[in-house]
């Protein structure tokens, strides 16, 4: 095993270890996509979602309110979208009951939309849409599916239930022809607009594993950040929406280095004042990137400090302490462990003790939360 102070020593005067040099990036296949390339491509695989049918549930044990709901759906005009203004096709799917519900919600059907009823045989409306939200909080698709409540109970207490356990809206029975279409339109293009902020959110996590595979120094580091700081976050008492934000965040943490020659970010030697800059922009960049996206918004903002230091004397703004976010602090320790603990292009991949044995006398040191640091040690030793 390596000596663990000599390794100390080397990696507080490694300029390359310090930075994080991660991607490799090559000028030749640099992203040079031409717009009309982009948009012809862009067309035609949007012409080929649109071929995807919208699907339907409705849970209704009442066979002629099924039908009917069914029939009001299926004799409307085509629906025209203002996301991509492409023609929807229906395809409708009726249950009979809450556990017929529940098991076509988790087939491999991809449902888009459930109106529901509350009072069905087996599992009544209230537990099914209680089975359906509680996946939301693992990540799980089907728990952002929209659910319209369609029932002769409208006491406002039921109504207020509905609402709090994640029904999107409620139409009470009987129904009234133009006002469920309403209903049913808007929650039609609630998903749509779901669907494309997802897809866009898909392309960035998949640009950022597929950046870094190109070198075998760096390939897997983000995979490996996202779930380690996914269970940190777990094993630190995190909310579950926390730990996922650190999950992704993790993910896309680098990305900001596509636009740095290879030649700097595999350099060996140390770094030149301009140099030294550009690899530091990396984190702003990673930034500006996931920003215009409303749903990475959160963790564009982690991303953006997850290179400051506890003393202040980190970048981009030089943040200091409690001023750094709380989940920045986290993955740049879970950042700087997977760096310490992985080959690199001027050095072997420490051992999990030396790694650990850098946090210890380096905790005071004013590049890590020091309570932090001893959490991790402890999540790691276990």
């Amino acid at each position: 095993m390596a000596d663990p102070v000599k390794m100390l020593k080397l990696v507080k005067n490694d300029d390359a270890f310090i930075l994080d040099k991660l991607l490799k990036h090559d000028k030749k296949s640099s992203c040079n996509f031409g717009s009309r390339h982009v948009s012809s491509s862009y067309k035609k695989q949007t012409d080929e979602i649109d071929k995807i049918p919208f699907n339907i549930l409705i849970a209704e044990d009442n066979k002629i309110n099924a039908e009917l709901m069914k029939a009001i759906i299926e004799s409307s005009a085509p629906q025209k979208f203002s996301i991509n203004e492409a023609s929807v096709k229906f395809n409708i799917i009726i249950a009979e009951d809450g556990k017929k519900a529940l098991d076509i919600v988790f087939s491999p059907i991809n449902i888009d939309l459930i109106i529901l009823d509350l009072m069905m045989p087996l599992i009544n409306g209230f537990d099914v849409l209680e089975k359906i939200r509680s996946c939301g909080s693992f990540g799980n698709p089907v728990g952002n599916i929209p659910v319209l409540i369609v029932s002769a109970l409208n006491e406002s207490s039921i109504i207020s239930k509905g609402i709090e356990l994640g029904a999107n809206d409620y139409i009470a029975k009987p129904i009234v022809k133009n006002i469920f279409k309403s209903k049913v339109n808007s929650l039609i293009n609630l998903k749509k607009l779901h669907d494309t902020l997802e897809n866009s959110e898909n392309i960035i996590m998949s640009l950022a594993l597929a950046i870094e595979a190109k070198d075998k120094y760096t390939s897997g580091h983000s995979k490996r950040v996202s779930i380690l700081a996914y269970n940190f976050g777990k094993y630190l008492g995190l909310h579950k929406e926390d730990c996922l934000l650190l999950k992704r965040a993790g993910c896309i943490h680098d990305i900001g280095k596509i636009g740095i020659p290879n030649d700097i970010l595999n350099k060996t030697e140390k770094l030149s004042d301009n140099e030294l800059n550009l690899i530091r922009n990396h984190s702003i960049t990673s930034s500006d990137i996931c920003k215009p996206l409303i749903s990475l918004k959160k963790e564009s903002y982690i991303v953006r400090y997850h290179h400051e230091r506890f003393d202040g004397n980190g970048y981009p703004g030089e943040l200091n302490c409690q001023n750094i976010p709380y989940l920045s602090r986290v993955l740049s320790i879970v950042d700087s462990y997977d760096a310490m603990t992985s080959d690199r292009p001027y050095r072997q991949a420490l051992t999990m003790e030396a790694a650990l044995f850098i946090f210890e006398n380096e905790k005071n040191s004013g590049q890590w939360d020091p309570e932090i640091v001893n959490e991790f040690i402890k999540f790691i030793n276990l």
